[in-house]
């Protein structure tokens, strides 16, 4: 370890992708509710933080194993290693909170992977598992290790079609995957928000549910089998449409958060895409009444996202320019609703599933065009409000239907006296968009104007946390637990996970 202490500086957020005119809007949106002398400190999106440096008895080991050019010990890709995309981790950096940074980054190919992780074990050394790096649970942090390696997946990136199935690696980002499948005629069907960045191994880990969850099913409903290195050994499931021999690899891979072991190559399903794609969009009066209308139904369309009145009012200041709010306003009026009412865009695969919502105001095909023209753009708009000084956050759950509206209207008053009592200003909004005969899930994003985001933003997230579980729901959806949420998971399903855990990947203390 040099005795030297190195300065580094390194880019957390990355550069705007946003549209000029999108930031208008968000400028002009934004600024009505929190003026600028309220805001905190504009920031450029970068952190400086002193390089603890590497010990080299730590490099003799993993270049024992390992092919030293896959190796490295770069301050900065060892920072980026050792942080994921929750807003708890960027205020913390942006606060100049700077964490356990990972003292290697190793990139095994497949045979090398096994190996790497026994002499780990041997020696001691704990690991995290790392894809595309868009955790939002806090899964990367580590306390108390004398040693920690990032074992980084991104050269595990096979795809070898099948009939009706593929096997492919953990590291295929969505977009190379979906790209993969669509060159031979197929579709995986899994497009979450982080579509372009989160990888395979990473949808499997957290237990993934994409926008079009209605129609594909989540990410335990696409994986038909997994192999999943230890460092005691590998299992492997056979290939096979379905086997009830026993515990699967499958299941030790869904879910754990790179705790059981590192994911190897997964059997995928693989999906004809739709002929056509049809879309519509309608506004009802609130948002309990679309929840009262989505609670009666047998069958959904591909895509059904719903909005509350805020999300809604939120859309169309971005996608809609002021005519077109005006002529919206006057057609809700004569429907006798009031403006913005309670956005939902639909999206069919084939057929649709409902040619007219009673009750609702049908509003045609453009907006849900333009909504899902934008769908992945919400993490770049997290970006330019975090560079503005301000706090932006999500926290989802699921819940049977007669519980739903409850839920909803309780933590957005939890969030509101949250706030109220803290003395900062903020902003909540929620959404549906993942649905089942059983329930729904929804999804809940603020923004804060607060000095302290740290502090605020954890009391805020506990509070909203311990509402959804009075209220019945999950403690999440298709986030996964991380770090941040164990504390509210049962201790006997800890014990339980405890269990499977593979020592090198477990916890350090």
């Amino acid at each position: 370890m040099s005795d030297e202490e190195t300065l580094v500086k390194v880019s957390i957020i990355p550069e705007d992708q946003v549209s000029s005119g999108i930031v208008n809007r968000l400028e002009n949106t934004i600024g009505s509710i929190f003026p600028e002398q309220e805001r905190g400190k504009e920031w450029d999106g970068t952190i400086s933080f002193t390089d603890p440096g590497v010990e080299e008895e730590l490099l003799a080991i993993l270049n024992g194993v390992v092919d030293s050019s896959r190796i490295s010990t770069d301050p900065r890709d060892r920072m980026l290693k050792s942080t994921g995309k929750s807003s708890l981790e960027i205020a913390s950096l942006r606060n100049g909170e700077v964490p356990r940074i990972v003292d290697a980054v190793v990139s095994p190919d497949y045979d090398e992977v096994e190996p790497l992780l026994r002499v780990m074990r041997i020696n001691g050394i704990k690991g995290i598992v790392s894809g595309g790096l868009t955790g939002v649970t806090g899964g990367f942090r580590r306390a108390g290790c004398r040693w920690l390696v990032s074992i980084d997946t991104s050269r595990m990136k096979r795809f070898v079609p099948g009939d009706g199935y593929a096997i492919a690696g953990p590291g295929l980002t969505g977009a190379e995957l979906e790209g993969f499948a669509s060159s031979i005629g197929y579709t995986i069907g899994n497009f979450p928000e982080s579509f372009h960045n989160s990888t395979l191994g990473g949808w499997i880990s957290t237990g993934a549910s994409g926008q079009e969850s209605n129609f594909y099913g989540d990410i335990e409903d696409m994986v038909l089998g997994a192999t999943l290195f230890r460092s005691d050994g590998t299992i492997k499931d056979i290939l096979s449409p379905r086997d009830s021999s026993g515990i699967k690899a499958k299941h030790l891979a869904l879910m754990s958060e790179g705790r059981n072991g590192v994911i190897g190559d997964s059997i995928i399903r693989l999906r004809r895409p739709p002929a056509r794609r049809l879309y519509s969009s309608s506004f009802f009066r609130d948002f309990s009444a679309g929840i009262r209308f989505l609670s009666v139904q047998d069958k959904f369309p591909a895509i059904a996202r719903l909005s509350d009145p805020v999300e809604t009012a939120y859309l169309l200041e971005l996608s809609a320019d002021p005519g077109a709010k005006k002529v919206l306003n006057a057609f809700l009026k004569v429907r006798g609703m009031k403006y913005p009412g309670s956005l939902m865009v639909m999206v069919d695969n084939g057929h649709r599933t409902w040619k007219r919502i009673k009750g609702a105001a049908n509003t045609g095909a453009r907006i849900a065009r333009k909504w899902e023209e934008n769908r992945y753009g919400r993490p770049e708009i997290g970006n330019w409000l975090w560079k503005k000084g301000l706090t932006p956050d999500t926290m989802e759950t699921s819940c049977v239907w007669a519980d739903a509206e409850d839920l909803y209207s309780k933590s957005v008053k939890t969030f509101n006296e949250g706030i109220e009592a803290l003395g900062i200003h903020g902003l909540i909004m929620a959404h549906i968009s993942h649905l089942y005969r059983a329930g729904p899930a929804i999804y809940f994003t603020f923004i804060l104007s607060t000095p302290e985001p740290v502090a605020h933003l954890a009391n805020i997230r506990d509070l909203l946390e311990k509402q959804f579980l009075s209220c019945g729901g999950s403690i999440t959806h298709h986030h996964g637990i991380g770090t941040f949420f164990r504390q509210y998971v049962g201790k006997e399903k800890q014990a339980m996970a405890k269990l499977m855990e593979d020592p090198v990947l477990g916890d350090c203390e």
